[in-house]
């Protein structure tokens, strides 16, 4: 996509509005910041920011901060009309120009280097000074990433604990347009971070991290955070944590192992799962016996804490069983891990791990055992019962149990939605003879399940087996599915397929209230055409001009088609 056709490619209803808001003026400002990238400011319900990445004509990016970010937006599709003209219009005048005068479009970043380099050290000073003096945020950015001295957790706690409380409303919340702006110095500090990480120096890096962990993750309680600003920030901090974690040594390993240990049990971070993560630090932490015993210990706390909830939450529960598991194998106590997983295979992950410890070890007969025990114990769970059955089936084919195969894999087909993907293994199970008898059985169980619902399984198997003639009386009794089955269908009978497209059609334009509604049945007619039934695609046409004569937007659509 490019600034050329921008406007062919975008909705046509956002390219309206868009186009409305340019030709309205708008776009307040629109500047190139470095070659290539835009950043403009549109007058909407309130101002927005929006930002264009161009590869000299491409699009290659584009963002808004409004709910419809993408090319969904207006006030992107405003400012690339408005480039449009702004860079086409001077590369046409450039093109008029000898080439010892033709001048680039200078990006606002060359225009500050170029003023700078007239100011005198002492005048930089003070405007730095002053501007610092007078906006908390450009004051906020200069603490942040570059006061050299040593500094402690409390420090930097206070610097992002300030500009979030600016960024308040007086009831103390952050809504979704100050959002940006209240974390700006946590990025700042992110990237002050990563170069002392780059500069190896880790104990500078530990006390940053530490107060984005402990200010950020309560910030969910008072910020609109559709922007997703806590879960880039936190997953940052806790990267750089894990990125220097083997590189610690002395009170430093030490200091952050027993932090990560004391968040992770937190209710905060329980509550938005980021205990996992800070649990992980600490386990990477953990290379020697004490630390692993704190550790398993501390895990052992949040198992029980978790049960002795009136409402436990299952899958953490789960989550935190299985990092026992690995943390006993991880110190090498291979008998207590195998033991706590034989204890706790009601827990479906660790149920797999033993399935695999087993059938790697060649214990067919404890796989079907635990696979069974798995089905009758998560019966209620469509999903885990068909996991067990699938090991079953694996095991079966195996030991080429031909008996075991069929009855598992025709409930396989019989009681899941994509069970045409087991109908080869249930087919090779029966010979010449006693197959045609087996596929009658499973037709007519699936005929059963697919007169009330469609059955994507019995329509699947139909085309395997070429039975198109059975394939198309099944479609008609579910004719929205024909698009689906067309490629088979139209070889066998194209004049059945065009009768659904055109009751489908109809059923669309009756319910069609919208201009995107119409232009949908538009294209179904369309594609009618396309697949050969274009006198039927033409009456339709008529038919609705005739029928639907007061709906200006659906005639002015038709009008558009060209068969």
């Amino acid at each position: 996509m490019n600034l050329n056709n921008f406007d062919e490619l975008i909705d046509p209803v956002i390219v309206e509005r868009g186009y409305e808001y340019y030709c309205d003026d708008n776009i307040v400002s629109c500047k190139q910041v470095r070659t290539g990238k835009w950043v403009a400011k549109v007058l909407g319900s309130k101002l927005y920011k929006v930002e264009i990445k161009l590869n000299n004509q491409d699009i290659i990016g584009a963002s808004c901060n409004c709910p419809f970010d993408g090319y969904e937006c207006k006030h992107i599709v405003a400012v690339l009309f408005y480039l449009q003209n702004e860079i086409l219009q001077h590369e046409g005048k450039q093109n008029n120009e000898n080439d010892s005068n033709k001048k680039t479009i200078q990006t606002v970043e060359e225009k500050i280097e170029n003023i700078l380099k007239n100011l005198t050290r002492e005048e930089l000073e003070k405007i730095i000074i002053d501007r610092a003096l007078k906006k908390e945020d450009f004051l906020n950015f200069i603490l942040a990433y570059y006061d050299k001295e040593q500094k402690g957790v409390e420090y930097y706690k206070k610097l992002i604990n300030t500009s979030l409380r600016a960024a308040m409303d007086r009831h103390g919340f952050i809504d979704y347009y100050h959002a940006d702006r209240s974390v700006e110095v946590v990025f700042d500090l992110l990237e002050k971070a990563d170069d002392l990480v780059y500069a190896g120096q880790n104990e500078k890096v530990i006390p940053i991290c530490k107060a984005i962990i402990d200010e950020i993750v309560p910030a969910c309680e008072f910020m609109d955070d559709s922007n997703g600003h806590i879960t880039t920030i936190m997953t940052e901090a806790i990267e750089i944590l894990n990125h220097i974690a083997t590189n610690l040594s002395g009170e430093l390993s030490d200091d952050l192992f027993e932090y990560c240990l004391k968040k992770c049990d937190k209710n905060i971070y329980m509550a938005y799962g980021w205990w996992r993560d800070i649990l992980a630090v600490a386990i990477k932490l953990s290379t020697n016996k004490k630390r692993n015993e704190m550790l398993l210990q501390k895990v052992d706390e949040l198992i029980q804490k978790e049960i002795e909830k009136n409402n436990p939450h299952l899958f953490r529960l789960e989550e935190l069983i299985v990092k026992k598991y690995e943390l006993l194998n991880q110190m090498n106590l291979k008998d207590e891990a195998l033991q706590f997983l034989i204890q706790n295979l009601s827990y479906p992950k660790l149920r797999e791990l033993a399935l695999e410890i087993e059938y790697s070890n060649e214990n067919y007969d404890e796989v079907i055992r635990i696979a069974n025990d798995g089905v009758k114990n998560d019966s209620q769970y469509n999903g885990l019962v068909k996991k067990w059955k699938e090991w079953l089936l694996m095991v079966y084919i195996k030991t080429q149990n031909k008996d075991m195969i069929s009855k598992v894999a025709f409930e396989l087909c019989c009681e899941t939605n994509d069970g045409d993907k087991y109908y080869k293994e249930y087919k090779a199970a029966f010979d010449k003879e006693t197959w045609p008898q087996a596929y009658s059985s499973l037709k007519q169980e699936l005929y059963k399940k697919g007169n009330i619902s469609f059955s994507k399984v019995l329509a699947n198997i139909l085309v395997m087996e070429e039975e198109y003639n059975q394939l198309l009386e099944y479609i008609k009794k579910f004719p929205r599915r024909v698009t689906e089955y067309q490629r088979w269908l139209l070889v066998y009978n194209p004049q059945e397929v065009y009768n659904m497209y055109v009751y489908n059609i109809a059923e669309e334009a009756n319910k069609a209230n919208s201009r995107n509604h119409y232009q949908n049945v538009c294209r179904l007619i369309v594609q009618l055409a396309q697949i050969g039934g274009k006198n039927e695609a033409k009456k339709l046409m008529q038919d609705f001009s005739k029928q639907y004569n007061k709906r200006k937007a659906f005639l002015e659509e038709l009008s558009k088609i060209r068969l």
